[in-house]
């Protein structure tokens, strides 16, 4: 995974380099907040208590605009996110070493959608849009770490052996474009995106719709025209 992950940043990068000489262009950066919830499956017997980390994303963020209405943006980021587990065991020995009372499962992924967007309104320097496409996570390192009822702790792969190597979601964004100048604008985007493919296990999985939002800061690139 950490291989396809290099690869896919080298033609994140050369397609920049490519796109910023022969069209007009933004390059930014960007970070999010992610949101999920977990759906439990009901058995009589199930004894643990998941809960969500909090998630979040940073990276860098790349439109190319068709013309003053569509254009085409992608992401190459570095997100984070995972759950905890609590099991709520009865036992004889409440010291006992070999009984875990707390997981935490941490996932840090490659993050790269591919949207297609247009623009709804302009007003100055106030642009509205929303966005239509596919994201895929690349997860590049999972960690699992066990609290055992005697408070010892240590590395564990029981839950985590479990996780795909890869999500595939699809995403709709509505987005504000506050534009500072002629090249530097700021932009807000909330995302709802549902997944194909989650997190699970026997008694747990992610519910497949999330939520989030972006921020970023961008610069305008446009190649200038030569003189006759």
């Amino acid at each position: 995974m950490k291989k396809i992950a290099v690869t896919l940043i080298f033609i994140f990068t050369i397609n920049l380099v490519v796109i910023g000489q022969e069209n007009k262009i933004s390059l930014g950066v960007t970070g999010s907040y992610d949101g999920y919830s977990l759906q439990k499956n009901q058995l009589f017997w199930n004894s643990q208590t998941y809960n969500t980390n909090l998630s979040f994303s940073s990276g860098l963020n790349l439109q190319y605009n068709f013309n003053k209405k569509i254009h085409l943006k992608s992401t190459m980021s570095y997100a984070k996110k995972g759950y905890d587990v609590t099991y709520n065991f009865l036992f004889i020995d409440p010291n006992d070493p070999a009984i875990p009372k707390r997981s935490v499962i941490k996932i840090n992924t490659i993050n790269i959608p591919l949207m297609i967007g247009f623009y709804i309104k302009s007003n100055g320097k106030i642009k509205l849009s929303s966005s239509l496409g596919g994201v895929t996570e690349i997860v590049i390192n999972t960690s699992e770490t066990s609290t055992y009822e005697d408070n010892s702790t240590s590395a564990a792969t029981s839950l985590s052996n479990s996780l795909p190597s890869l999500f595939l979601s699809v995403q709709f964004n509505a987005g504000i474009e506050y534009h500072v100048n002629e090249k530097i604008y700021i932009g807000l985007e909330p995302y709802f995106r549902y997944g194909f493919n989650t997190i699970n296990d026997a008694f747990m999985e992610f519910d497949p719709t999330s939520y989030g939002g972006f921020l970023s800061l961008n610069y305008k690139f446009s190649r200038k025209e030569k003189e006759e």
